[in-house]
């Protein structure tokens, strides 16, 4: 019963927060609820439950602190599935260039942010059709990923 009300939750918000996706410089964009560091342990999370794997994680902020330079907070998870990725590669294999995936979680202006590369634009820029079902199993998952984390 519990999985059902989930998974109905997840039919009426899926939709609404893409429909607020932005998409812009080939990424797919969320206005987040969450500061970057929780947005991005919401991310890892969601994405281990389903199978996939948080292979580095990468402080921007921290970093530059230690350089002695201020930068808003900025996390970068780098993720992926060879269950989703594998049949990428085979099809079209300069997609490994950009596989593993990155997920981006940020402020700006007072704002927090959560950002994945665009699947179409990963489609393109690697000779895949939009309409490929191994594009659209992508789509469909990292725009639940996204949903997860910044909502």
């Amino acid at each position: 019963m519990r999985l059902i009300l989930c998974l109905l939750a997840f039919a009426f918000v899926a939709p609404a927060a893409a429909a607020e996706m932005e998409r812009r410089a080939d990424l797919m964009i969320l206005e987040s609820v969450r500061a970057p560091a929780a947005a991005a342990a919401k991310f890892r999370e969601t994405v281990e439950a389903k199978g996939a794997k948080v292979i580095a994680t990468v402080d921007h902020a921290a970093a530059a602190a230690k350089a002695d330079l201020a930068l808003d907070d900025a996390v970068l998870l780098v993720f992926g599935n060879p269950k989703i990725g594998t049949p990428l590669m085979q099809a079209a294999p300069t997609i490994a260039a950009d596989l593993p995936l990155r997920a981006l979680f940020w402020t700006q202006g007072g704002r927090d942010w959560a950002a994945v590369l665009d699947p179409d634009a990963l489609a393109a820029r690697h000779g895949l059709a939009a309409d490929d079902p191994r594009i659209a199993k992508l789509r469909g998952a990292l725009t639940a990923f996204l949903t997860a984390a910044a909502r």
